[in-house]
């Protein structure tokens, strides 16, 4: 009876040990499954080094076949595994503390790797001689102008600000204004020679938290003085100074393209759209003369579309920067020793500046060796596949489409998980940054033609008393490539109104919403439509709105936030 009992006991013990070994076997291979995706994928992607694929199979290997030889009854190898799934698991934090305490020769200065012959070689190439750098000659005028400083009447609203810098005005309308610009004749005649005779080029930089080399305040501050100024003269009947003007700001705007980031695109295309819209309004309502119309149709920007070009500059750039950026991973010394750092620097310029202690960081080092080339001179290979993908971005006749919000992907999941660091500076710094340059620049050759066929249109009613009927009309009077937008691939929208016209683009969403650039909230719909002519004028927000606005701020952040912003703002 003992013996039957002893037996029973085994055999209970033997299922309970069948049992929690099938449970075991389950939650393991579960473990490895779901890290298996992850894995797949960030080889998949490039994110991890050989280091790191080695690391991931030695250690999801064991976590799939251990149970897969426990079910088929392979017990000695489900015992190796199972054991070499164990000591890899001890390993992790017997490496990271080995690299904690591990002595390093702190001896020789250490510096965070750059591509410094890269941004040599993009620097030559795009050099002029120090006496037609028109930077150069001006950096006395941008440290001299105050970015502050403007007359009451401009403090008191944004209005006469807006009026004064969009449109024609005149003294007799704002004399206070007038005579402040007045007071900066000097900065205005120093930045037309500037621009008349020479060439606007900074020196480049190849890290976003740098310092920025472009004065951008000041040099906005020089560019609204000239539009001002330009603006005030074509009120006045100075024809020739108003046109030399606007010149000058498309001059300094294609100059600020030739930095080649994001940022220095961004503010150039803003200062030619501001140009070309006053030079619209002196074709349309203005009495010009036959020689002003043809010095406009000398000076305007070519209709040619030069994204194709520019663009291989631009990306170009981008990769140096985005190869700098990475490179912040790496440190070198005097005598070209390379390895991982130990902390991510900010700044170039004062590579002391840490965002983590050096002593802890050490363990960094390891991680890194997991997801990152060992030899950063491998990082072109890595720019390159990284950039591969926007490709189609530089084809001629692609064409923008509107913005769609999309969440974050499996993909964007596993780089996060393989690379932190790489994953976040491609999001944040790169990855939404050139559709909307594109997007930009198409907008920006649709203004250009616009004020093309604005010029054609103008040359016709000169010559036969009147608008076209058909934009077809002033075929003879502008190049062919005038009449295709390139936010589309589409014509541009014409109609006669009287002693008036309307003329502009559809946008990129491709729907004719009769010139209107705005956001209906009613409709949920974004109109996208590119005036031409005449200039599209927001309306004012009704109180219907204002209360309405009000009211939904109120449901968020309480009434007493809404008390205090009428209070700081004097709403009633």
């Amino acid at each position: 009876m003992d013996q039957e009992d002893q037996a029973a006991q085994d055999e209970k013990r033997a299922k309970r040990k069948r049992k929690w070994q099938t449970v075991g076997r389950i939650f393991c291979l579960v473990c490895a499954c779901l890290l298996l995706p992850v894995f797949v994928t960030a080889v998949w992607i490039g994110h991890l080094s050989w280091i790191g694929i080695v690391v991931g199979i030695v250690y999801l290997a064991p976590g799939i076949l251990s149970p897969l030889a426990g079910w088929a009854g392979r017990k000695r190898l489900e015992g190796f595994l199972s054991w070499l799934s164990a000591g890899m698991t001890i390993l992790l934090p017997l490496a990271i503390t080995i690299a904690a305490f591990w002595p390093e020769d702190n001896t020789k200065p250490w510096r965070p790797y750059r591509f410094d012959a890269e941004l040599a070689a993009l620097e030559a190439e795009r050099a002029v001689p120090d006496q037609e750098n028109a930077a150069l000659h001006c950096a006395g005028l941008f440290a001299r102008l105050d970015v502050n400083d403007q007359p009451g009447s401009l403090r008191r609203t944004s209005e006469v600000r807006d009026r004064m810098h969009r449109s024609v005005w005149s003294r007799q309308e704002y004399p206070e204004a007038s005579q402040w610009l007045d007071t900066y004749s000097w900065a205005v005649d120093q930045l037309v020679q500037a621009a008349t005779t020479g060439t606007f080029r900074w020196p480049l930089q190849a890290y976003t938290y740098d310092q920025y080399t472009v004065p951008y305040k000041p040099l906005g501050r020089g560019i609204e003085l000239l539009l001002m100024s330009a603006n005030r003269d074509l009120g006045e009947g100075r024809i020739d100074e108003a046109l030399t003007k606007y010149f000058c700001v498309t001059r300094i705007a294609h100059d600020l393209r030739q930095q080649m980031w994001p940022l220095d695109w961004r503010i150039a295309f803003r200062y030619e759209v501001d140009a070309l819209r006053v030079m619209r309004e002196a074709l349309v309502r203005h009495d010009l003369s036959d020689r002003d119309i043809a010095r406009i149709g000398q000076r305007l920007p070519s209709t040619e579309d030069p994204w194709p070009q520019d663009a291989q500059a631009f990306f170009r750039a981008e990769k140096l920067r985005y190869m700098n950026m990475l490179a912040r991973l790496y440190e070198v010394n005097d005598e070209g020793e390379v390895r991982f750092a130990s902390t991510i620097t900010l700044s170039s310029d004062d590579w002391r500046h840490k965002v983590a202690d050096p002593e802890t960081g050490k363990w960094f080092r390891l991680y890194w060796r997991l997801n990152m080339p060992l030899d950063p001179k491998h990082l072109h290979v890595v720019a390159d596949d990284y950039f591969a993908r926007f490709n189609p971005l530089l084809e001629p006749g692609f064409r923008p489409f509107p913005d769609r919000e999309q969440g974050m992907t499996w993909i964007d999941a596993s780089r996060a998980m393989a690379n932190f660091y790489r994953w976040f500076t491609e999001m944040a710094f790169f990855q939404w940054e050139y559709p909307d340059v594109r997007q930009r620049h198409a907008t920006l050759v649709a203004q250009r033609r616009g004020t093309w066929l604005v010029l054609g249109l103008r040359r016709y009613r000169d010559e036969r008393g009147a608008w076209p009927v058909s934009l077809d009309d002033v075929a003879a009077y502008v190049p062919a490539e005038a009449f295709l937008d390139p936010t589309n691939g589409d014509s541009f929208v014409y109609a006669r109104d009287g002693d008036n016209f309307k003329l502009y683009s559809k946008g990129i969403n491709r729907l004719d919403e009769g010139g209107r650039d705005r956001y209906v909230k009613k409709l949920g719909i974004a109109e996208d439509d590119i005036a031409i002519w005449p200039p599209y004028v927001r309306e004012p927000s009704s109180p219907e709105s204002d209360e309405e606005m009000l009211k939904q701020l109120a449901e968020i952040y309480g009434e007493r936030y809404i008390t205090r912003l009428q209070e700081d703002a004097n709403i009633p």
